[in-house]
Parts: structure tokens; C-alpha cells; sequence
């Protein structure tokens, strides 16, 4: 296979190594590149928005098989739109958040020492019946939603730039620690 380099954004070079799936870099950036020519056939790439991580990330997810990356993408992109996720940190207002944290602690502290920003949720902790009485399930979920589009967007480009390198992913530490309410 010819090697194709990838004609987009790339904020930070790959890591010159062989992935978990045995492909080298050189190969991982022509498979990058096919599905970014796909995509961009489809009228589904922009190239201010999908940057050669966001691609990467979508190809290994569906073991480098374009077609099903597509799939993938097509079902991710129409997600996004259900839930308007691209104007969530803007129209999107928790105003409960504060008792929710209190009945659901939960939230970002500092990162690990690979340069992920670590998510902790204190599980042990959580109060089913203050959470009922506060919010609703569907609140709920567009909270989550909406930290996982703040991490994408703020925290993980802070800490890209700290690191000198791209950082895409969390580590999370679930504390099951204490009496949950629902088992009782």
C-alpha cells in the first residue's frame, strides 16, 4: 500500500510506534487519510473540527475497517444532533448542579502520569432518593453530556499543552467506598 499522509489538522505528532493492533505509524496515517478522503467524499469531514486524533479514534474503535468506521461516525454525528451537542455548553443550563454533586459526588482532579485528567466518582456515596427529588434522568444525562463536551473542548487541549503531546483520554477512579443507598 502506497503511503498516504494525512491532509488535515494534527495539532501534535503521533507517537512513531507500533498501536495496538500492529500497525505502524506510517500505516496508521494512510489509514487515517483514506477515511478522511471518505469522509470528505461523503460531505461529512470538516477540517476545522475532525482533526487526525478525532479520525484515529474512529478507525481503531472499528479495527481499522473504514466502512464500519463510517457507520460509526454517521451514527455519532446523527447523536449529536439529537441531543445538540454542539451547542450544549451554551444552551444547556444545570442549575441543581450543586445538590446533585452533593448527591453524586463526582467531578475532575488533577491528572495522572501520563497527563490524563483524572475523573473520580464517589459511588459509595451516591443518594438515589436526594437525586430523585432534584433532577430528572434526562437532566442527568445532558449533564454528562455536557462534561464529557467540556473535557473534549477546554480540559483536554490544557492539558495537551502541558503534556507537549495529544491527550485524549481520561482516567477514572469509581470509589465504591461506603453504603450506597441503592443496595439497601
Amino acid at each position: 500500500m502506497t503511503r498516504l499522509r494525512f491532509q488535515g489538522l494534527c495539532p501534535y505528532p503521533p507517537e512513531d510506534k507500533v498501536d495496538d493492533w500492529g500497525l505502524t505509524l506510517e500505516q496508521q496515517e494512510s489509514h487515517v487519510e483514506q477515511f478522511r478522503q471518505l469522509l470528505e467524499q461523503r460531505g461529512c469531514w470538516r477540517k476545522d473540527d475532525h482533526d487526525y486524533y478525532t479520525l484515529l479514534r474512529f478507525v481503531r474503535a472499528r479495527n481499522y475497517e473504514l466502512d464500519k468506521a463510517f457507520k460509526m461516525w454517521s451514527d455519532s454525528l446523527a447523536w449529536r444532533k439529537e441531543f445538540d451537542v454542539d451547542a450544549i455548553l451554551d444552551n444547556f443550563v444545570f442549575h441543581e448542579r450543586e445538590q446533585f454533586l452533593m448527591a453524586y459526588p463526582q467531578g475532575y482532579h488533577k491528572t495522572d502520569k501520563l497527563g490524563r485528567p483524572i475523573y473520580i466518582q464517589l459511588l459509595g456515596k451516591i443518594d438515589i432518593t436526594t437525586l430523585k427529588k432534584i433532577t430528572t434522568e434526562e437532566r442527568m444525562v445532558k449533564f454528562h453530556i455536557q462534561e464529557y463536551e467540556r473535557c473534549g473542548q477546554f480540559i483536554f487541549p490544557v492539558c495537551s499543552r502541558i503534556a507537549g503531546r495529544q491527550i485524549d483520554q481520561t482516567f477514572g477512579i469509581m470509589d465504591v467506598k461506603g453504603r450506597c443507598p441503592c443496595m439497601l
